[in-house]
């Protein structure tokens, strides 16, 4: 069977999103939720060709389907610069199964922001657009940023970790460089 074209997502405006399937999972969706990943617009076309050609190669076990907005305006958007694409999984429960898919993401995408994961019982409750405060279940650390574990010896926060993720030049990347260790 012959694969279907990757269309330009930005170029579209007559729905949000378009959507890629796995036809073996159809009907299989239980307990999902979405990796999220956010591009800015002029990326949005060129990231979703990788992805959609990843997933479709096998490359991106876990994920069962995806999507990504589109160059409609969506009232939902959290701002106009920037799109998104969501790669779904099942079984969002399973913390652990769910963040080695996610890391699998990142590493495959080459992702360098901090990546969420959401359940699609948490997006039926609303958006930071329409006022919902918690966003996602999971979370991944921009890859090669850890949180800085400097205790603090002066400030509101003496005697805890600095917690700080900023790269600045240090032999050891368990701290940020700002603090004497």
């Amino acid at each position: 069977m012959e694969q279907a074209e990757i269309v330009d997502p930005t170029k579209i405006k007559t729905c949000h999103w378009i959507y890629e399937y796995d036809s073996k999972f159809q009907g299989k969706y239980c307990n999902t939720g979405k990796w999220m990943l956010h591009y800015h617009n002029n990326e949005l076309d060129k990231m979703w060709k990788i992805v959609v050609t990843k997933f479709r190669n096998g490359d991106l076990p876990g994920v069962i389907q995806m999507k990504c907005s589109t160059g409609l305006p969506n009232p939902r958007a959290y701002g106009k610069s920037m799109g998104m694409i969501m790669l779904y999984c099942n079984r969002s429960s399973d913390e652990e199964r769910i963040k080695i898919i996610g890391k699998n993401i990142q590493k495959i995408m080459k992702y360098k922001r901090p990546m969420y994961y959401k359940t699609d019982e948490q997006t039926d409750r609303g958006t930071r657009a329409t006022g919902q405060k918690k966003n996602s279940i999971y979370k991944m650390e921009e890859p090669g940023r850890i949180p800085c574990i400097a205790i603090l010896k002066s400030g509101k926060k003496k005697g805890q970790k600095c917690g700080c993720k900023a790269k600045f030049p240090t032999n050891n990347p368990q701290y940020c460089g700002k603090h004497k260790t």
